[in-house]
């Protein structure tokens, strides 16, 4: 049977389109909505981190996240959107562990609270000089990033810690130190200087931190040699009891 040119255009067309669409597919992002319970939040981070694609995970409003476990780092381009700031809310449980870390990628965290999550510095192994050995910092309760570009925009760090070790030394108690809500590396050098931040640790060098390290009083945003910006950008942030300890002499602060 002969085809007539009018005969072939439509089915080419027809197969040119299935080829665009196709291709969109491959294009689009993907969207996880997850529930209350933590194994739709891991098995979300862990598709987004190996899907090539720049994700979004949403957290619906009223729903709050329990975790007892590590959640995977994140090492993708990943948005985490709570419905409303109040209600959408990851908590860390005071288990012990840190909420999010951040290896790498694009990430932002919005409307959103993070709470009761924790980071332990170890204990020093050994004397270093005179002054003793510095323990291990406790950096970053409820966010870590370690490199990547964040951006956090009305999110609520709320009884977040962070806890230092102790130093080695028997006659110095030189702490790693955490500093509270927003912390930074302290300066070269520095002795128990290392301020972690409760809520959260931006890396920004050892010359300058990410918004400072040090918690005083009460206010979880205080900045005491801060600067270098840490990685991160943030808008509409709130810190509430978030803070930091050093540990007694060669323990892990707790």
């Amino acid at each position: 049977m002969q085809h007539t040119t009018q005969d072939m255009i439509p089915r080419r067309t027809v197969l040119a389109s299935a080829i665009l669409i196709a291709l969109g597919g491959t294009a689009q992002a993907a969207n996880f909505t997850v529930s209350d319970k933590e194994t739709t939040l891991i098995t979300a981070i862990k598709t987004a981190n190996t899907n090539n694609e720049d994700d979004t995970i949403q957290i619906p409003a009223s729903t709050t996240i329990s975790l007892s476990q590590f959640l995977p780092l994140i090492n993708s381009n990943i948005s985490f959107e709570g419905t409303d700031q109040a209600s959408s809310i990851i908590d860390g449980g005071n288990t012990g562990d840190r909420i999010f870390f951040v290896r790498s990628g694009t990430v932002s965290f919005s409307n959103l609270t993070l709470k009761n999550g924790t980071a332990l510095g170890g204990g020093a192994g050994g004397e270093g000089g005179s002054g003793g050995g510095g323990g291990g910092a406790g950096l970053g309760g409820a966010l870590f990033i370690y490199d990547g570009s964040v951006s956090i925009e009305n999110v609520i760090f709320e009884n977040n810690r962070a806890f230092g070790g102790g130093g080695s030394s028997p006659n110095s108690n030189y702490a790693g130190g955490g500093g509270g809500g927003m912390g930074g590396k302290g300066g070269a050098g520095v002795e128990g200087g290392g301020g972690g931040g409760g809520g959260l640790f931006g890396n920004g060098g050892y010359s300058g931190g990410g918004g400072g390290g040090f918690y005083s009083g009460g206010s979880a945003f205080a900045a005491y040699g801060g600067g270098g910006g840490g990685g991160y950008t943030g808008a509409g942030l709130t810190a509430s009891d978030d803070g930091g300890n050093g540990g007694p002499n060669g323990t892990d602060g707790t």
